[in-house]
């Protein structure tokens, strides 16, 4: 999308049991999406445990980003989703999931 429109686009992220992700121009104090794109947790149980940044900027006149990540977890064990500069995103997990590579 940044690519498409030419513009930066900010993916915020809320980590924690009350979790959400979203796509905003400002910062995201809540994780009540009114007039903003996003996603919350649907299971008690799913958490993103970590990010290396709280906001992960998409430029799209350069077609590149911030490397950022981020890992979900619950009892399973957890999966990390991965986004390099060149825009590449990837998840990897050191569990035994199914379809999803280990990291390494």
């Amino acid at each position: 999308m940044a690519n498409y429109l030419n513009k930066e686009v900010v993916l915020w992220l809320k980590t924690g049991k009350e979790w959400c992700i979203a796509l905003s121009r400002s910062a995201l104090t809540d994780c009540d999406f009114k007039n903003v794109e996003g996603i919350k947790s649907s299971y008690q149980d799913v958490v993103i445990s970590s990010a290396t940044k709280e906001q992960i900027e998409f430029h799209g006149i350069r077609n590149t980003m911030m490397p950022a990540s981020f890992i979900l977890a619950n009892s399973a064990g957890e999966i990390s989703v991965i986004f390099s500069s060149r825009g590449r995103v990837r998840s990897c997990s050191n569990n035994k999931f199914n379809s999803i590579p280990a990291c390494g």
